[in-house]
């Protein structure tokens, strides 16, 4: 990998990583375009961790405030609701882990799961419109709508769902409003992704003989350009969601999964 590629490939990442379109299936595409027929699972392992990082940073004053008033009943049942809805996804992701890394080389499942949540997206815009705009609030927030959510999260293990987008539709479905669901979703990556990505990286420094200075080079590039990118995306996605809703990332599912059914999905 160049470290053309690995700027590129930090862009995407960063770009797609929160908007309902899934990070993962641009990727995997995007490296069979570029003629990466190996991608490294280290390289897409960290620079996904820029985009969190990217979180991290945007919601900081969230986040502070959640761990500074840790032991007020208040932040305590909601820190034991994000780890009600984050324990699905590490548990699915343990036991199915060989078999979801065979489905990153699989265009086909990343052209279909594009098209399948982009129906199931117009579906809950349709269905739940009013929740979209107006849903309950923090106080009326129960463990078993996270743990709902947390089941939607688990789906995103396959590519092409899009963690992000199938987290806010799970918080719609609660009937949680659109604004609250994605900051849930925002903030439930932070956990589930470092947990995916810190158990990579163990795999990787455990058995360290496929590390070498161009990988850790273009890893490095490839984080710092994600964090910027993810950053600069954060800004935009709150307004543009607001705004459209769903509907221009469902058009644009439907027109990318069938361009990749028609011409990569071989």
């Amino acid at each position: 990998m160049s470290l053309l590629h690995a700027v590129l490939l930090g862009i995407i990442e960063g770009l797609t990583e929160f908007f309902p379109i899934s990070s993962t299936g641009h990727l995997i595409v995007a490296e069979r375009m570029m003629g990466i027929r190996e991608p490294s699972v280290i390289f897409n392992t960290v620079i996904q961790l820029g985009a969190i990082l990217a979180v991290v940073v945007f919601y900081r004053k969230i986040i502070w405030e959640m761990l500074h008033n840790l032991f007020s009943k208040e932040k305590k049942r909601l820190l034991f609701y994000y780890g009600v809805a984050t324990i699905p996804t590490l548990l699915f992701g343990f036991f199915v882990r060989s078999y979801i890394a065979q489905l990153h080389s699989n265009v086909f499942v990343v052209a279909l799961t594009t098209i399948v949540v982009a129906l199931f997206m117009l579906y809950v815009q349709r269905t739940y419109a009013k929740t979209l705009s107006i849903g309950k609030g923090e106080k009326n927030w129960t463990w078993e709508d996270f743990f709902i959510i947390g089941l939607f999260q688990m789906i995103s293990i396959v590519p092409g769902v899009s963690r992000s987008g199938i987290t806010i539709l799970g918080g719609v479905v609660r009937n949680i409003s659109f604004k609250d669901a994605m900051q849930i979703s925002f903030l439930l990556g932070i956990p589930a992704m470092s947990a995916a990505s810190g158990y990579e990286l163990f795999k990787a420094f455990k058995e360290p003989t496929g590390i070498h200075s161009n990988l850790v080079l273009t890893t490095s590039v490839g984080f710092f350009v994600s964090f910027l990118v993810a950053l600069s995306t954060i800004y935009f996605t709150l307004p543009l969601f607001k705004k459209y809703g769903f509907t221009p990332f469902i058009l644009y599912r439907i027109v990318m999964g069938v361009i990749l059914l028609l011409f990569f999905a071989r």
